[in-house]
C-alpha cells in the first residue's frame, strides 16, 4: 500500500462530476488528461466543463435530457462530456465520422 493515510483518502465518489469537482478542489494543478498533446489539469477541465454546461443550459438542455456529443477526441469533447453531466444531462458520444443515417439510428435509439 502507499503512504496515503486513511484520513487523506478521498470520500466515496459516485459520479464523474463528483470526481471532477473533488479533484479540481483538491488537486487543481494535477494532470487530468493528455489529449492529442494538450495537457489538461483538473482545474482546466472543470473550467472548460463549466463553460460547456452554460452553453448547454442556454440551448435548453436540462437535467435528465440526453445530450449528443459529436466531437473528435479532443479537449472540447471532454469539456462537453463533463459539462453535460454537470447539469444532470446524460452525454451520448457519437462518432463524428458517422454518416447521417448512422447518427439518426444512434439518436433514435
Amino acid at each position: 500500500m502507499g503512504s496515503m493515510s486513511i484520513a487523506a483518502r478521498p470520500p466515496n465518489l459516485s459520479s464523474l462530476p463528483e470526481v471532477l469537482l473533488y479533484r479540481a478542489a483538491n488537486t487543481p494543478d494535477a494532470l487530468s488528461h493528455d489529449v492529442r498533446n494538450t495537457r489538461l489539469t483538473w482545474s482546466s477541465l472543470l473550467d472548460g466543463a463549466l463553460r460547456a454546461a452554460n452553453v448547454f443550459r442556454d440551448r435548453g438542455v436540462r437535467q435528465g435530457d440526453f445530450c449528443a456529443v459529436v466531437l473528435p477526441t479532443s479537449p472540447d469533447f471532454l469539456f462537453a462530456f463533463f459539462g453535460a453531466q454537470l447539469i444532470g444531462a446524460a452525454p451520448v458520444a457519437i462518432n463524428p465520422k458517422f454518416t447521417p443515417a448512422q447518427v439518426r439510428r444512434r439518436v433514435d435509439d
